[in-house]
């Protein structure tokens, strides 16, 4: 089963979900539930395929390949070689309307690497540089209350705050604080 035949429905999947807008039929948005680090990873030779399939899509300059190929290493656990393709995207192409969601990207892989203060700063820059401000509070909010839940620190939900003073979870941030 490939992407493609989940995209275009001819197959199904549980984990991947495929969303069609309705003014560009053409697009579609794909979200996949992505192992959060504590399930197997990728073998070698799948991690050595994935590097040379991103030094071909890299270097094409078809920013709609760039996309699909961060999201297939996202996707397969590969989230150091993500990372690292991701900052290649923001060097190589830095005005390129794909920015905002490779710094989002980032911010992801870094969150299921239970890094999650880095992965705050990867999601602000995302929202820096224009991605969706809702969807960015959510996702800091996400990390912030999973790294105080984990370590018991409250930096995290303090960068929420000073980012989100009258945010959706503030009143939750609030309470962690005291």
């Amino acid at each position: 089963m490939g992407l493609l035949d989940i995209i275009f429905g001819r197959e199904k999947y549980k984990n991947i979900r495929v969303e069609r807008g309705e003014e560009h039929t053409t697009q579609a948005t794909v979200y996949a539930r992505v192992s959060d680090g504590e399930s197997e990873g990728i073998s070698t030779e799948q991690a050595k395929q994935l590097a040379l399939e991103s030094e071909e899509v890299f270097h094409t300059a078809n920013l709609d390949k760039i996309v699909l190929h961060s999201n297939k290493l996202l996707t397969s656990g590969a989230y150091d070689e993500m990372i690292a393709f991701s900052q290649m995207v923001i060097q190589k192409y830095p005005n390129a309307d794909i920015i905002p969601s490779c710094y989002n990207d980032i911010g992801v892989a870094y969150f299921f690497k239970k890094d999650y203060p880095t992965a705050i700063e990867f999601y602000q820059k995302a929202m820096q540089k224009g991605l969706d401000t809702l969807m960015m509070e959510d996702n800091i909010w996400e990390a912030a209350e999973v790294h105080h839940q984990k370590t018991g620190s409250i930096s995290c939900v303090e960068t929420y705050l000073n980012s989100f003073p009258k945010g959706e979870y503030s009143k939750q941030a609030k309470k962690l604080l005291k």
